[in-house]
């Protein structure tokens, strides 16, 4: 009984840690209005060029919105907020065991209209640190 017990939870264990090693990717990003407030409950979905898929999120109170997990490859993100036109942001790269950031400011606009930013890689990376080099005393 105690070796059945042994072995479930070391599979349980091992399937896990298996789950975490996913070549995966994570978009996040704030939706902003004109003036920079943030925009609760936008409908951000998150549309995989090549392969269709698709999958939706929501803002919250902070207008931040994120999605885990996702494969890579190149991405449109739309956003869609009452009073607002609709954003839309493409050819978002996400890379394997990356997080990458992408902020939609939309506009006022009238019904119908849509806005399509294109867009690209932030050249800052706000989300990941790196080390790129070392500073020695004879450097100061």
């Amino acid at each position: 009984m105690f070796r059945t017990v042994i072995v479930l939870f070391s599979c349980l264990f091992l399937s896990l840690a298996a789950m975490a090693q996913l070549p995966t990717a994570t978009l996040n990003g704030t939706v902003t209005d004109p003036q920079g407030a943030a925009v609760a409950g936008a409908k951000v979905t998150l549309l995989n060029q090549a392969t269709g898929l698709v999958r939706e999120a929501t803002s919250d109170a902070q207008g931040f919105y994120t999605f885990a997990d996702v494969p890579p490859g190149d991405y449109t993100v739309r956003v869609e907020s009452p009073s607002f036109a609709k954003a839309e942001v493409k050819d978002i790269r996400l890379e394997v065991c990356r997080a990458s950031t992408v902020d939609v400011k939309l506009s006022l606009a009238k019904v119908g209209e849509t806005v399509i930013v294109q867009g690209g890689e932030a050249q800052v990376e706000l989300t990941q640190s790196e080390v790129q080099g070392l500073v020695t005393s004879d450097t100061i």
